[in-house]
């Protein structure tokens, strides 16, 4: 069950500073029953998100949901383009591509000592993708799984 207690304390701490950079929450929900439960989880997230008070945050931010027990991850927020919500991506990224990604979304540029690509085009404006391969990984005894993503 995700801890929505929580999440609202570190939302209200990042509203209260009006110089936060943007903002990335990552929310693995697989303990949820069912798809039902984990639309009710994110709509709890995306409500308090939205709330005058904390709607500076939201407009900086970037949701993304995952699951280790699905190959995907939902990426949502206001700062997606509109023109690119509901579609499914079509680039083939790895999970090493995550940290360079997600630093190209917070502005971060110093990435060379960091494995794997900067996708966030390539996912979210479908450019040409520089991964043309999947490196196949283990990781104790736990095979690396390459993810779906969807934009919304």
């Amino acid at each position: 069950h995700f801890e929505l207690s929580s999440f609202k304390e570190a939302v209200d701490a990042v509203a209260a500073d009006s110089d936060s950079p943007p903002v990335l929450m990552y929310i693995v929900l697989d303990d949820a029953a069912s798809m039902r439960s984990v639309d009710a989880e994110i709509g709890r997230i995306v409500s308090y998100l939205q709330r005058r008070e904390s709607l500076e945050v939201w407009q900086n931010a970037l949701l993304i949901v995952s699951s280790d027990s699905a190959p995907f991850a939902m990426l949502c927020g206001p700062r997606i383009p509109n023109k690119q919500r509901g579609i499914k991506s079509q680039t083939l990224f790895d999970v090493t591509d995550w940290q360079r990604t997600l630093l190209h979304f917070s502005g971060h540029s110093e990435t060379e000592d960091i494995d794997g690509f900067d996708l966030w085009d390539s996912i979210i404006y479908g450019a040409e993708s520089p991964r043309t391969e999947v490196p196949t990984q283990t990781l104790s005894n736990v095979e690396v799984v390459t993810r779906d993503a969807v934009i919304t």
